[in-house]
């Protein structure tokens, strides 16, 4: 179709719309409109409403003079029309590229957004009400969404690599971010057994024996981290008795004489403490420029992948809307 003639499509549908598709009620007045038409698909006045309504009450709230409301007000108008738009481009290219959803997906989905926030479905549906939705207008809400990830996912995300150049380049512009001082750094874990300051030698032995009973675990070859989580009573045992990564002159010299004799992947003999007896395990020990780099690496990456990725999906979009039939009618 030539410009010419796709010029003409786009007049007929706003026309169209406007002899047919408009509300008005017994006055007269009109109550919908069209505020724009991307492609042969029309964005209405009620659709910029909703997606504007949160936030008309949070600028009217906010204290400020009817002016500052009314700029306000007409620069968030501006945004969510323009997020409108971008959203119905996409919508557009999610039936071009024939990308699907299915209702087990979207099931899953809130089950699983259920479970991390811990509500009930109960709990789920009144909190919607309070936003004016209903659990079927949030599953088509969480569907689309779904389908836009999918489409950015396939036609952006997938695109984007970044180099390991582009990652040395970041740490050595941003190294005081990631390198520590003062000398050597270890991850650490430990298994604490405790003994009661009032224990006797009889209570004392019983205890020790149920620690040496962990020691042989530990030389059986059994997880650190697991037994840690299942026979320590430190308060980090949930954690798998993880103390994270200490320079280890803030330890006792009794400790610190025994962490120093060790490698990565090694753990100490039984510690008689002042909170009981302890073994502690070398995970990694932090001592040169090349792993401070290992740690900073997988950070920068994500980092570096989020940023490019927003460059791309942005340069993307922009794209859509060059290439697309949109008129804003005022």
């Amino acid at each position: 179709m030539t410009g010419k003639f796709k010029g003409l499509g786009l007049f007929v549908i706003i026309l169209v719309v406007f002899l047919s598709g408009i509300n008005k009620c017994e006055s007269g007045e009109v109550v919908d409109r069209i505020v724009a038409v991307v492609n042969d698909e029309i964005i209405t006045l009620n659709d910029l409403n909703k997606n504007l309504a949160p936030y008309v009450k949070k600028i009217k709230d906010g204290g400020r003079s009817l002016e500052e409301e009314r700029k306000l007000l007409f620069k968030v108008r501006g945004d969510i029309l323009d997020q409108l738009i971008s959203k119905t481009l996409t919508n557009q290219e999610v039936k071009r590229f024939g990308i699907e959803i299915t209702d087990e997906e979207v099931d899953k989905a809130i089950e699983g957004i259920k479970e991390r926030n811990h509500v009930t479905d109960e709990q789920l549906r009144a909190a919607l009400k309070k936003d004016g939705m209903t659990l079927e207008d949030y599953r088509e809400s969480m569907k689309e969404q779904m389908l836009r990830s999918r489409l950015i996912n396939f036609q952006v995300e997938s695109k984007t690599i970044v180099t390991e150049e582009e990652i040395k380049a970041y740490y050595e512009e941003h190294r005081e971010e990631f390198v520590q001082s003062g000398g050597k750094k270890y991850k650490l874990r430990n298994i604490l057994i405790k003994v009661s300051p009032y224990a006797n030698t009889e209570e004392k032995s019983k205890v020790k024996k149920k620690a040496e009973e962990v020691l042989t675990m530990l030389k059986s070859g059994e997880s650190f981290q697991q037994v840690a989580m299942d026979y320590s009573e430190s308060p980090l045992a949930a954690t798998g008795g993880d103390l994270g990564q200490i320079g280890i002159d803030v330890l006792s010299a009794q400790i610190q004489d025994e962490i120093g004799k060790l490698k990565e992947g090694e753990f100490t003999p039984i510690i008689d403490t002042d909170h009981g007896y302890q073994i502690f395990y070398v995970e990694s020990i932090l001592d040169s420029p090349d792993k401070e780099y290992e740690i900073a690496k997988k950070v920068i990456e994500e980092k570096l992948y989020k940023e490019i990725g927003e460059k791309r999906y942005r340069v993307w979009i922009d794209e859509l809307r060059k290439n697309a039939q949109i008129k804003i009618i005022k």
